[in-house]
């Protein structure tokens, strides 16, 4: 947690076993240890590690970077990336992915493949036991294919502009997207305390709703993305369960339509990065 604490990095919340439905959630900040699963502690990998550890390997050499820190992969990994792709690998942020790949790459390499819906079918009974494992493809377009979709991804999950600048970058504190754009919004007013939690499926003239009180609703939520699940958590009824009595602010709600439209496009990305994967194993 210290290489996350008032620092610019990402980290992946992960679990070794779990009896949950296993997933991975991203994060640029410390996390709780069941982030993602209700029954199991997760683990956190940070990208990057920062000064006042040890790091004896191919980066010690090099502090040039930001604030001095490395990232956080086995150089015989890097190795083969490079090897396979004969591109060049340089210490920090990301590389142009015709000439170079950096850490920030790798990281949204991975985070597509653990959201393929087909690897998570495939490597099932594996991923209840173990660490996931990453096999490393020979193919550039679909490497480059699964970075961007990747990086679309962990934008979405911190909530944040797609298209940011990196790790700090300049696109990481502005909104998403204007969800009156995207068809969520917090119609009726009212006293905003969250009393009564519902879901009501859409109707003929009407899209599906999340209730929170007798008069105040979500609109145009589907039903799968109120019923899409991060691990062990249904993320829309569980984020207003915890905050159950308690009155939402406007930053809040706006909070939550994020949070709508982010779970929304991760279904259609999920699709996407199928499709880009012929099959597995990798090639």
């Amino acid at each position: 947690m210290r290489h996350m604490v008032n620092l610019a990095n990402l980290g992946l919340i992960i679990s070794k076993q779990t009896k949950d439905e296993w997933a991975v959630l991203v994060t640029d900040s410390i996390c709780g240890h069941k982030a993602c699963a209700a029954y199991d502690i997760n683990y956190l990998s940070p990208l990057y590690i920062y000064p006042n550890r040890q790091q004896k390997d191919m980066f010690s050499a090099q502090t040039h970077n930001l604030e001095g820190r490395v990232p956080n992969f086995q150089e015989a990994y890097i190795k083969e990336i490079a090897s396979r792709l004969h591109i060049t690998f340089v210490l920090d942020g990301r590389g142009d992915l015709e000439k170079t790949f950096g850490p920030e790459d790798i990281f949204h390499y991975m985070y597509a493949v653990f959201y393929s819906s087909s690897y998570i079918m495939r490597y099932s009974d594996f991923l209840k036991i173990d660490f996931p494992r990453v096999s490393v493809t020979t193919r550039r377009e679909l490497f480059t294919g699964l970075v961007r979709k990747g990086a679309e991804l962990v934008d979405l999950h911190l909530l944040r502009l797609p298209g940011g600048n990196g790790v700090g970058g300049n696109g990481g504190a502005a909104i998403l997207v204007a969800p009156g754009q995207q068809g969520v919004s917090f119609p009726k007013a009212g006293t905003s305390v969250v009393d009564k939690i519902a879901y009501v499926a859409p109707q003929v003239h009407e899209p599906g709703r999340v209730v929170i009180n007798s008069t105040q609703y979500f609109a145009g939520v589907e039903p799968q993305t109120w019923e899409a699940r991060i691990g062990g958590y249904q993320p829309l009824d569980k984020w207003l369960k915890d905050r159950k009595g308690r009155k939402l602010d406007s930053n809040d709600v706006l909070h939550y339509m994020r949070m709508v439209i982010a779970l929304r496009e991760t279904q259609r990305i999920m699709g996407e990065i199928d499709a880009l994967i012929p099959r597995w194993p990798l090639e």
